[in-house]
């Protein structure tokens, strides 16, 4: 196999393993959040917060990803992350 191109999959590999531990990571505090917010009688995740955090990522992309597709991925991201409905009381 060419070095270069082994290189460079132990790199994209690399930034995979970190773009999974950053995605557990945001399971993990989108529960929290809203395991907060029930007991508290507060929002926690609302479609308005979650279209002012996409502005915000748009805002600080540098590219070279568009802002369409950070808008599906983010899309997609929150829908993956998002905590399982809680049964009412």
């Amino acid at each position: 196999m060419d070095a270069v191109v082994r290189q460079m999959r132990d790199a994209l590999l690399d930034n995979d393993l970190k773009i999974l531990a950053a995605v557990n990571t945001r399971v993990t505090l989108a529960a929290r959040l809203e395991a907060y917010a029930r007991q508290n009688a507060r929002e926690g995740l609302t479609p308005a917060r979650e279209e002012w955090m996409l502005r915000y990522l748009q805002g600080a992309n540098a590219g070279p990803l568009g802002d369409e597709a950070l808008r599906r991925l983010y899309a997609t991201l929150v829908e993956l992350t998002r905590p399982p409905e809680q049964p009412g009381p």
